[in-house]
């Protein structure tokens, strides 16, 4: 029957001659209503990322179908499997509840599950971009650090315990630019009381330092059966992070040829127990998320490409064995590499005693001096050094650097150029548009675009990963290009160029007027955004005005290269008309707001 119910069923039996014979019977149908169990506390998940919650179902014997009844959020994702629940979030970081519901058909029965959306991982493993002293890069022929760091993780929740209690980690580099030395403890160890910590050379066993690999491993545990003796930090991380994991050291190699490059020291995978985190209590396993490069802009790991890679732990990963939990995707790890120092930045090529002044007289005796005496003719070695390479090619201290030099000081050959980047603005006001003389230009706009040559340089241009490419040159002596060099209904994602003389050009961009944007969400609830521009000026005022005119509110806002930003938050206002009004320098500009609570 299709519900509950009592019936009475007559049997009857005949031989066709004798009266029937009858029987009763009394049925009564009863429904044993389903029952469902959500797991208990909050699974957190980055925005984008797919996990699973499992939900524990029973009845007497009828066949249940599980669904989810709460309504989600514009953009999330949600499919149910049998009792299994998958998630994709979209959107800002938030609490999420979601309403599974069972049924055998005539009842139902209901349990929450609940998902903590964040916008990053919950682990965040980052190795440092060393940039070297003073921003100049790391010197060659010297030791440098590089540090990885454990950027953020998740504290104990309930009965369910997160933390950090292990980790391996295997990172790569380029050998023939870096060697390895040793790694270093890092103050996990100090302020946290971690107490294993163990390294070596390439992915699989210690050869010593004789290993040619470019990888190193380096694992540590927080807990060792040491006794009483237990980690302080353990497992409740809430109030540490970040925290350095180790220090890599590196020797930079002393081959010029080197110099001004950026050495990349990544994460890389071999199989599934690459680059993990345990949780504290060993119960989980946490493997990538994703992979960034150091500007942590697109990921760059792939799921499906297999092992080897740099792109993290392959799906293959998360096939788990019955009975067995897999891992679980909880960390983005982000990239990072070692800048190596330009010779010209630690001094001018041709500046051997480093007196200010390069190619003169006494610059080729101490040169002299050095063939004769060795690094003790030079008072400050590593400047000397960099500045040694006088005929640019790549080959530092050499005879032939010595005869260079002493052309250039007699007038028979001319200084090589310097090849640091130099500094200048461009503005995007109908064309891309610069004051510096270039050689040739790219510029990449977002999207598309047909772009329009106004340079007099040659032009060609095509489709890159979506985007236009558009590249500025001349195969002619002596042809230059600025001012408005190329138009497109397109916003500029990049610019780079370089001087006639082969001189690298960074651009920043600047606006070419004064324009204040209408603010953004209008009407708005309870903050709003308002952006402005202003050529040439560094620090503006914000005013706003209620509808009778009365000023209600003031901000100072620093502009970065003349382009302003700020939040306006109106929580204590009532709903009606507002202006604001930006006053920057010169330029003055007022707009109305709508506040609609």
């Amino acid at each position: 029957p299709p519900q509950e119910d009592n019936l009475t069923l007559v049997v009857s039996v005949s031989d066709g001659v004798n009266a029937p014979v009858e029987c009763t019977v009394e049925l009564s149908f009863t429904n044993q209503g389903p029952t469902i169990t959500c797991p208990a506390g909050p699974v957190t998940i980055s925005t984008g990322d797919t996990k699973t919650q499992t939900v524990v179902t029973n009845d007497d014997c009828d066949a249940l179908t599980v669904s989810v009844i709460s309504a989600i959020d514009p953009g999330d994702v949600v499919n149910v499997v049998g009792n299994a629940i998958s998630y994709t979030p979209a959107g800002d970081a938030r609490l999420v509840t979601m309403t599974v519901e069972v049924s055998d058909g005539l009842e139902t029965a209901t349990c929450d599950i609940t998902w903590d959306v964040i916008t990053t991982a919950p682990y965040i493993v980052q190795i440092e971009k060393d940039e070297g002293p003073d921003g100049i890069g790391a010197i060659q022929g010297q030791f440098t650090d590089v540090t990885v760091t454990l950027n953020s993780f998740l504290a104990s929740s309930g009965d369910d315990v997160y933390g950090v209690g292990a980790f391996d980690l295997l990172i790569a580099y380029d050998q023939s630019v870096l060697g390895f030395q040793q790694a270093i403890e890092g103050d996990i160890y100090d302020d946290c009381g971690w107490e294993y910590f163990t390294y070596r050379f390439g992915p699989d066993g210690n050869c010593g330092n004789a290993c040619p690999s470019g990888m190193t491993r380096v694992v540590g545990i927080a807990e060792t059966n040491n006794g009483p003796y237990h980690p302080g930090c353990l497992p409740d991380y809430v109030d540490v992070a970040p925290k350095d994991l180790f220090d890599l050291r590196f020797l930079v190699s002393n081959d010029r040829t080197f110099e001004c490059q950026y050495a990349p020291v990544r994460f890389f995978w071999i199989d599934c127990g690459d680059n993990t985190l345990s949780n504290a209590d060993g119960t989980e396993l946490y493997i990538s998320s994703k992979v960034f490069d150091f500007d942590n802009a697109i990921p760059v790991n792939n799921g499906t490409v297999g092992f080897p890679t740099f792109q993290g732990a392959q799906d293959i990963c998360l096939i788990a064995e019955v009975q067995k939990d897999p891992p679980i995707r909880n960390i983005d790890f982000i990239n990072g590499g070692v800048d190596i120092a330009c010779a010209d930045s630690i001094d001018a090529r041709g500046d051997i005693n480093l007196n200010g002044l390069a190619y003169e007289i006494a610059d080729a005796v101490m040169f002299t001096n050095y063939f004769i005496s060795g690094l003790g003719a030079f008072e400050y070695v590593d400047g000397s050094i960099a500045a040694s390479d006088a005929n640019a090619d790549g080959i530092p201290l050499s005879v032939a650097d010595l005869v260079y030099l002493i052309r250039v000081v007699v007038g028979d050959a001319l200084p090589y150029p310097k090849v640091n980047p130099t500094v200048a603005k461009y503005t995007v006001e109908g064309a891309v548009h610069t004051d510096i003389e270039l050689g040739a230009a790219l510029i990449v706009f977002e999207g598309d675009v047909t772009p329009t040559n106004l340079s007099g340089l040659d032009m060609v241009y095509g489709q890159v990963e979506g985007n236009t490419h558009v590249l500025l040159y001349s195969t002619e002596a002596n042809a230059t290009a600025s001012g408005d060099l190329v138009t497109a209904n397109g916003t500029v994602l990049k610019l780079e160029g370089a001087t006639y003389d082969g001189q690298p050009v960074n651009f920043d961009l600047v606006p070419g007027s004064f324009r204040v944007e209408q603010n953004y969400p209008n009407p708005f609830n309870p903050t709003t955004i308002i952006t402005f521009q202003a050529p040439g000026v560094s620090e503006a005022t914000v005013t706003i005005y209620n509808a009778i005119g009365q000023k209600v509110d003031q901000m100072t806002v620093q502009t970065s290269n003349g382009f302003g930003e700020v939040s306006w938050d109106a929580s204590d206002m009532s709903s009606g008309i507002y202006f604001y009004k930006v006053v920057a320098g010169q330029y003055t500009a007022t707009k109305k707001a709508i506040l609609l609570k």
